[in-house]
């Protein structure tokens, strides 16, 4: 299904809409946006799998960099997710403590192998996915390689803005997944969520999870935190990781980087939530979500060699974290709540993020749908300048139901936003807080 977007765009509502736009399947097209940047977007506040996209925001990314050999690969004889080179591998059993291990191996290799063809080394491709009952990891025939059951004390819940599982593009993978957090079936304890490796054999190589406690104005905020989202440098299984996390009850959010390892590498804090994740480069990361402090959807850059970090907020208030890091972001941009939801006393107006080429588009939440949601979309540079915004077309349908209804005084003609959004608040470490007047073109 299309409808128009904003600036008569063509906005393709699903998967199967962006992947009949490109002429691909829907597996190749979602291996496009995990791992060349496919400019995809999330639905806020809508399930994991809602999803949209704009045609010329499509037509740009296959204009980029490296992008003609994505659009030119044959397609595949099944869709197949994040893939890597592996030889499936059976998950350990219990008797492989004893000594009889070995034989009983061997003898099924044996078996296996008069059976059936063994799959040459390297030839057969990783996929796996997560459900509230397991991660389970199989080849791009669909065969089953392994599976990890999560702890069935617990329902394990799984944030709509995480990928939920990456797979590393190496020889020997790695797979990544991130739950939100669980809560427990006999007494509904609810426990922070955790980032997890595993090897191409199913064997738990590290796990990440949240224990900090961050004093903002003098309060506590201690576990259980939520993970909103994770992402990998690179494609690498030595890459870095970046995961966010914010409270599970109140506002303020954690971002850590960290090493192949699991281990921490540094961290930055914020007075609200922080729900999307981007790495520019191998020295910058953009985050993006909500500020408290300024009642807007924001999105900054944060220097990743200079963490431990925080959000520019004065010391002595409610949004100052008093014992986190003293650093701050190299660029922050919040985006004020527009006419319509605070009308509509729409809920906090959350910022998502994607990157194209070379810009930066912003996409705030501003009356949420069940169809399609009233949203302004925001162009920044890389460096985080401001170059046009709008409101979408459906954001003006609103404008003129809510009219209609007596709601609003005044009609889109006469609306002070008719133009779209009039500014933007914009802080750098150079010149603070400042309101930035921004125009479509």
């Amino acid at each position: 299904m299309t409808t128009n977007g904003p600036a008569g765009d063509n906005r393709l509502d699903s998967w199967k809409a962006i992947a009949d736009y490109l002429g691909r399947d829907i597996g190749t097209v979602r291996r496009w946006e995990r791992l060349q940047g496919l400019p995809v977007r999330r639905v806020p506040g809508g399930r994991g799998s809602s999803v949209f996209a704009y045609a010329s925001e499509i037509d740009d990314w296959l204009k980029g960099p490296s992008r003609t050999s994505a659009a030119s690969e044959p397609e595949p004889k099944s869709a197949v997710e994040p893939s890597a080179l592996v030889v499936p591998q059976a998950a350990p059993a219990r008797w492989a403590r004893w000594g009889i291990a070995p034989f009983i191996f061997t003898a099924i290799l044996v078996l296996a192998w008069r059976g059936t063809p063994a799959p040459r080394a390297g030839a057969v491709g990783l996929q796996a996915e997560v459900s509230r009952q397991s991660l389970t990891a199989k080849d791009e025939a669909g065969r089953e390689l392994w599976k990890h059951p999560w702890d069935e004390r617990y329902d394990t819940v799984f944030s709509e803005f995480s990928p939920g599982v990456l797979v590393s593009g190496d020889a020997d993978p790695v797979v990544y997944a991130a739950t939100s957090y669980r809560e427990r079936l006999g007494d509904r304890r609810i426990e922070g969520g955790e980032l997890a490796a595993f090897g191409s054999d199913g064997r738990r190589q590290w796990s990440f999870a949240f224990d900090d406690t961050l004093n903002f104005g003098g309060k506590p905020f201690t576990a259980p935190w939520a993970i909103t989202t994770f992402a990998r440098e690179g494609a690498s299984k030595s890459s870095r990781l970046a995961v966010a996390a914010h409270h599970y009850v109140w506002g303020p959010s954690l971002v850590a980087i960290l090493d192949s390892g699991g281990r921490r590498l540094g961290s930055f804090a914020h007075s609200g939530w922080i729900e999307a994740l981007r790495w520019m480069n191998a020295e910058t990361l953009l985050v993006a979500g909500f500020s408290e402090s300024r009642n807007g959807g924001m999105v900054a850059l944060l220097d990743t060699a200079n963490l431990d970090a925080q959000g520019p907020e004065a010391k002595g208030t409610a949004h100052y974290c008093d014992n986190c890091g003293q650093r701050l972001p190299r660029r922050m941009m919040v985006m004020p709540r527009s006419e319509l939801n605070r009308v509509t006393n729409s809920r906090f107006n959350r910022a998502a993020v994607s990157v194209v080429g070379e810009r930066i588009v912003v996409h705030t939440l501003e009356v949420p749908s069940n169809t399609l949601a009233s949203d302004a979309l925001y162009e920044f540079t890389t460096s985080l300048d401001p170059i046009r915004a709008t409101y979408s077309q459906h954001y003006w349908e609103t404008h003129d139901a809510l009219h209609a209804e007596g709601k609003l005084d005044h009609p889109r003609e006469r609306c002070p936003d008719r133009g779209g959004p009039r500014e933007i608040h914009s802080w750098s470490p150079g010149a603070g807080w400042a309101s930035v007047a921004v125009r479509p073109d």
